[in-house]
């Protein structure tokens, strides 16, 4: 709701060449066009963006009402979760999806046998939907040395999008059930919901990397990749951003002083993409349609 923005952020959004995400592209799944690409084959680290087509090769390899039972010491490491309680596939991968990374190591076990095996088959299922530049060592998202390009986070999202249950999964902000034992109520990390009958945003949870550069023992450069689904036009788009940094000077300069960077980036390609959308002759090019309010982006 517009009435909830504290302030309207203004950006310019006439031109994407000098976005501080090292590598990015603006992708028209509808037309299957780039609208705009930068350093798209540029390798960066994936961060929790793996668990995204983690989740979609669990989908592919299981049935979503299989149910998974909580074991003691998962129990014991999770207080959340209580031993021998029992979630589907469905709400694994949510919490999967949200902050509970580790339930990779359930859902692993159930589809491979035990997760060695599920990151072979990984690596083998995002090869075979085109990721070709792209290689994982965990489903956490934890390792910087998992990696991938704007390129093969294209491929993946328009591979994604055919798939209902996916983006269904993806598509939530909140996910609350009951079970046996207690209530959950889960959230993604990242939601970015915009209020807006024409515009939406399906958040993939971001990716809150993984450090690049650590000093006196203190993380001071961190990765953070961000992929979104969209509909605007009657279309779908996907934004990737990757190779973004947190609290580096090279980029303290800018509406969220290097913090967030990731979200200006973002707010810069969502009016670009209206400005190159409107029917309307009259819109100017750097026209802003789309704010953010520190939580959410927002349609002005």
């Amino acid at each position: 709701m517009v009435d909830r923005i504290k302030e309207v952020f203004r950006v310019d959004c006439s031109n994407l060449d000098d976005l501080r995400a090292e590598c990015a592209a603006i992708f028209d799944i509808d037309d299957d066009k780039y609208l705009f690409k930068k350093n798209i084959l540029k390798s960066y680290s994936i961060g929790s963006n793996v668990r995204m087509v983690a989740a979609l090769f669990i989908l592919e390899n299981t049935d979503l009402n299989d149910e998974i039972e909580i074991p003691a010491d998962f129990a014991k490491m999770y207080k959340l979760f209580a031993e021998g309680d029992k979630f589907t596939i469905k709400q694994c991968l949510f919490a999967m999806l949200s902050i509970h990374y580790k339930m990779a190591d359930l859902l692993a076990t159930h589809v491979a046998g035990d997760m060695p095996t599920f990151i072979q088959k990984l690596n083998d299922f995002a090869k075979q939907i085109g990721m070709k530049h792209s290689e994982f060592v965990d489903a956490y998202g934890t390792s910087f040395e998992s990696y991938t390009c704007a390129s093969d986070m294209v491929k993946f999202c328009k591979y994604a999008a055919k798939n209902k249950a996916f983006m269904d999964i993806i598509g939530q902000e909140r996910c609350v059930f009951d079970s046996a034992v207690k209530k959950y109520q889960m959230m993604t990390t990242n939601a970015t919901i915009i209020a807006s009958s024409k515009f939406y945003i399906k958040d993939s949870i971001g990716g809150d990397g993984h450090p690049f550069t650590r000093i006196n023992g203190l993380y001071r450069e961190w990765n953070h990749p961000f992929v979104n689904f969209f509909n605007y036009a009657e279309h779908v788009y996907v934004t990737v951003q990757g190779g973004i940094y947190w609290k580096n000077p090279k980029f303290d300069e800018g509406l969220f002083n290097g913090v967030n960077i990731k979200y200006e980036d973002a707010l810069r390609m969502y009016n670009y993409i209206a400005n190159n959308k409107t029917d309307d002759e009259k819109i100017e090019s750097d026209a802003n349609h789309f704010s953010f309010d520190g939580n959410k982006f927002r349609a002005l």
